[in-house]
């Protein structure tokens, strides 16, 4: 049986703090999709120019994890969490506020390394303060909201980017910054001691990832996860762009349809997870890989077919706003360059 080990850190302000910093990078990539295309018509560039913001945000999420893990196991965890708040924020706000495409993919590039360092912190801190039950509860949290995130992300950015455009999406993600740094300043105390910190040290570092990249047990499962991220995320960057300029979707009912994409991933997870113990994972990679490709086929079948989100004939753009359809008009314009 597992031994369960809890700290007096670990009380429900901690968990409730986690989950809140493991949000922030989830919805700072969901929020904002249902406005992209308005986002690419009010800096006058082209949706897979405006694509660009997506794309860095993510590099300097995943690369950025590389490099934090040693430098808080060196100086602790409290404040890099607390920088790493305030930088989400500035840089929310320096997006909201950029005047063109470059200044914008700038302030994200710089807000996804502020969630990488978030989210090593978060589950760094975990690991120093609970192991066996306690801490599988205290993970729970997270990985519900990344599950949650693209259910609810996008028809809150689609309601609030119908109301107050994309700058007002941004704008939020930025509050919900500030909210979740004064918890964290309030609910988040050290949890790694100096006793336990180990000295930063880049010859260590480079010898522990090299170690890694030689297990072929951890090696050949991150490939096949990499090939689903990247059938998932094609998929994240070229929505916005299929449901509102060619099926004429406005912010908001993207924001939704969107959604039930979010409802059928937790979907899956949920059900590969009671799978599991009665079915090889090797079979249920299988299984899964196959329904994306059944997937995929589908959809190619009924765009060649023009067929519409619901099967039938597709009705060009009859639910898109005044500025949707100005947003629709530019990118059309724009779609090649």
């Amino acid at each position: 049986m597992l031994q369960q080990t809890t700290s007096r850190h670990a009380g429900a302000g901690f968990v409730i703090t986690i989950g809140a910093i493991a949000a922030l990078g989830p919805l700072a990539i969901d929020m904002y999709l249902p406005s992209i295309i308005e986002m690419a018509a009010d800096l006058e560039t082209s949706y897979s120019q405006m694509q660009l913001s997506l794309t860095v945000f993510l590099l300097a999420m995943g690369a950025g994890q590389l490099l934090f893990g040693p430098l808080i196991d060196a100086v602790g965890r409290r404040r890099p969490l607390l920088a790493g708040l305030v930088l989400y924020v500035l840089m929310a706000g320096g997006a909201a506020a950029a005047p063109s495409l470059e200044m914008l993919i700038d302030a994200r590039v710089a807000q996804g390394v502020a969630a990488a360092l978030l989210l090593v912190v978060a589950m760094s801190s975990v690991r120093d303060i609970a192991e066996g039950v306690r801490a599988a509860q205290i993970f729970a949290m997270p990985m519900t909201i990344e599950g949650l995130a693209p259910i609810l992300a996008p028809v809150a950015g689609g309601m609030i980017g119908g109301s107050f455009g994309w700058r007002g999406v941004l704008l939020a993600l930025g509050l919900l910054g500030v909210l979740v740094l004064l918890n964290a300043a309030v609910n988040f105390s050290e949890t790694l001691p100096r006793s336990a910190r180990a000295p930063l040290s880049l010859r260590s570092a480079l010898r522990t990832y090299g170690e890694i990249i030689r297990d072929v047990d951890f090696v050949l499962p991150g490939i096949a996860l990499t090939g689903a991220f990247f059938f998932l995320f094609a998929y994240v960057g070229g929505a916005g762009y299929a449901y509102q300029s060619d099926f004429g979707l406005s912010v908001e009912a993207f924001g939704f349809v969107f959604g039930g994409t979010g409802v059928a991933v937790l979907l899956g997870a949920m059900l590969a997870g009671r799978l599991v113990a009665r079915i090889r994972i090797q079979t249920l990679a299988v299984a899964g890989v196959s329904l994306m490709c059944l997937g995929s086929f589908v959809a190619l079948i009924a765009g060649s077919a023009g067929a519409g989100l619901t099967g039938g004939h597709r009705h060009g753009h009859c639910d898109a706003g005044p500025r949707d359809r100005r947003s629709h008009a530019h990118v059309h314009r724009h779609v090649g360059s």
